[in-house]
C-alpha cells in the first residue's frame, strides 16, 4: 500500500479537490470538495455509501442488493490512500484528485473493496517469501464525437499513426507525468485509430493497478478536451479489432531472485495454474456481455486455453528475453477489465498451481485458432454460469467481493438482454 506522502499540490493554488474511490468495473465514483478539505479528507475521509462500490456498468444500484435498502444503504467511509492530490490537467482552473479506498465505518478495510482484496493478497504473498511484479499492456481506441473511427484504415505501428493525434498524446504525457504514473511507449496497433500504453513494470502491483484506473480516467478527459471519445470497450467497433489488456507476471524471493528463471518447473507450473481456472475466471477478464464480440479467431485476441513459448496466439505467452525478465503474460483480458480483480486472480491461480505442483499440457506451437483445443467461454452467459459456480474463484476473491461483482455482473446481463428485446 503506497504510504501516506505530503501533497504533490500547494493548497493555495487549488481551485477545488476531486475525491473518490473506483468501483468494481474501474470507474472512480466520489464528490466535489472546496480546496479547503484537504486537511479534513487526508486525516477522516468522507462519508460513502457502501453500495456504491456495487453497481453496474453503467452506474446504477444494484436490484435487492444487501448493500441497499436491505441495511439502510449504510455509509462506509473513504479514507486517503495517502497520494496525491494530483493535478487534474483537463479542467480549464487548477485542481487536485485524492485517489481514496472505501472502508467500514470503525476504520477496517471493506470486504467488498477490490483494492482491499490486492492489499491483502499482497501481504499474504510476502509472508510466504513471494514477491510479484506486473506490467500492463493497455490498447484503447480514439472515435470521433459520433462515435466513428478517427481514421479509415490500420496504420501499425506507424509514427504518422501518434503524429495526427500528438496534441492529445502531449496531453496524457505532461498529465502523467505531474500524476507520476510511469509508462514506457505508446504504439499505434491494429484497429484503425487503435493504439497500446505500456505501463513499466512495478514490484508494487497495487500502485500498478491504481496507475491503470488513473490513466484510463485521465486519457477519456483529455480525449474529450481534444474533441475525441476514448474507448477502452472490448469492442467498440465492428469491424475492427478489439482492445486488449495484457499482463505480465513475474515472481520473485525476498532477496530478489526471480523464481520463474530460477526454476522452469515452478513457472509452467504457475502456466498450469492459471489455465485451469480461465475459463471460471472469464467473466473478470471480459466482464460486459458485448466484450465477448472480441474473442474470435485470427483477430489478434486468444480464443483457446493453452500456452506456448513466444507465442501471441495463445491465452498464456512465455515471452523471449533474458533471465532477470523472465515472465508470463496472460493475454486473454479486455482492455475493460479491472487490474485490481485480475491481479488478485491472476496471483491467486499461478500460486495455486505452484504449490500443487500443477503438471501443464504440452505447449502449443504455431498457430493456436488452428488446433483443436480447450476454448474461452464464447459468450457472456456461459462465463456468467462457470463464474457462478466456481469454487476457485470463491476461494480467491472475499465473499461480499465474489457475490458484488456477481450481482454486478447480473445485471449488466439482464440490461443487455432487456436493451435488446430479449
Amino acid at each position: 500500500m503506497t504510504a501516506p506522502a505530503e501533497p504533490s499540490l500547494p493548497l493555495s493554488s487549488l481551485a477545488h479537490l476531486q475525491a473518490g474511490i473506483f468501483d468494481l468495473n474501474g470507474v472512480m465514483r466520489g464528490k466535489r470538495l472546496p480546496a479547503s478539505a484537504l486537511e479534513k479528507l487526508r486525516r477522516g475521509g468522507f462519508a460513502m455509501p457502501l453500495s456504491v462500490q456495487n453497481v453496474d456498468g453503467a452506474g446504477a444500484d444494484i436490484e435487492d442488493s444487501p448493500y441497499v435498502f436491505a441495511s439502510g444503504d449504510k455509509d462506509g467511509q473513504a479514507l486517503w490512500t495517502g497520494r496525491g492530490p494530483l493535478p487534474v490537467s483537463w479542467l480549464d482552473r487548477e485542481a487536485g484528485l485524492l485517489p481514496m479506498a472505501l472502508h467500514h465505518q470503525d476504520g477496517r478495510p471493506f470486504e467488498g473493496c477490490p483494492r482491499a482484496g490486492l492489499i491483502a493478497m499482497v501481504s499474504q504473498l510476502a509472508a510466504a517469501g513471494i514477491c510479484p511484479k506486473a506490467g500492463i499492456e493497455l490498447e484503447f481506441m480514439f472515435l470521433t464525437q459520433t462515435g466513428e473511427a478517427i481514421s479509415e484504415e490500420a496504420d501499425i505501428l506507424s509514427l504518422r499513426a501518434l503524429d495526427r493525434i500528438d496534441i492529445v498524446l502531449a496531453r496524457i504525457e505532461t498529465a502523467s507525468a505531474a500524476m507520476d504514473i510511469a509508462y514506457e511507449s505508446i504504439t499505434s496497433e491494429a484497429g484503425a485509430g487503435q493504439f497500446e500504453l505500456v505501463f513499466s513494470a512495478n514490484d508494487d502491483i497495487v500502485r500498478l493497478a491504481e496507475d491503470v484506473l488513473l490513466m484510463k480516467h485521465l486519457i477519456m478527459a483529455e480525449a474529450e478536451r481534444a474533441g475525441y471519445i476514448c474507448a477502452f470497450a472490448a469492442k467498440p467497433l465492428p469491424h475492427q479489432p478489439g482492445n486488449g489488456l495484457h499482463l505480465h507476471l513475474s515472481l520473485s524471493t525476498t532477496d530478489g531472485t526471480n523464481i520463474f528463471a530460477a526454476d522452469e518447473a515452478l513457472l509452467e507450473q504457475a502456466v498450469a495454474g492459471i489455465l485451469s481456472v480461465l475459463a471460471e475466471a472469464s467473466l473478470i477478464l471480459s466482464p460486459f456481455p458485448a466484450s465477448y464480440d472480441r474473442l474470435a479467431a485470427h483477430s489478434h485476441a486468444p480464443t483457446a486455453i493453452c500456452w506456448g513459448y513466444d507465442n501471441r496466439t495463445v491465452a498464456v505467452r512465455i515471452p523471449a528475453g533474458p533471465d532477470a525478465a523472465r515472465r508470463l503474460e496472460v493475454r486473454s483480458a479486455s482492455g475493460e477489465a479491472n487490474p485490481y480483480l485480475l491481479l488478485m486472480v491472476i496471483l491467486a491461480a499461478a500460486t495455486e498451481g505452484m504449490g500443487l505442483q500443477m503438471p501443464p499440457p504440452p505447449a502449443v506451437s504455431g498457430d493456436a485458432y488452428a488446433q483443436n483445443l480447450p476454448q474461452l467461454p464464447a459468450d457472456f452467459d456461459t462465463a456468467l454460469t462457470l463464474f457462478a459456480d466456481s469454487e476457485a474463484m470463491k476461494r480467491y476473491l472475499p465473499g461480499p467481493l465474489f457475490d458484488m461483482f456477481l450481482a454486478s455482473k447480473r445485471q449488466d446481463g439482464r440490461l443487455a438482454k432487456a436493451a435488446q428485446g430479449e
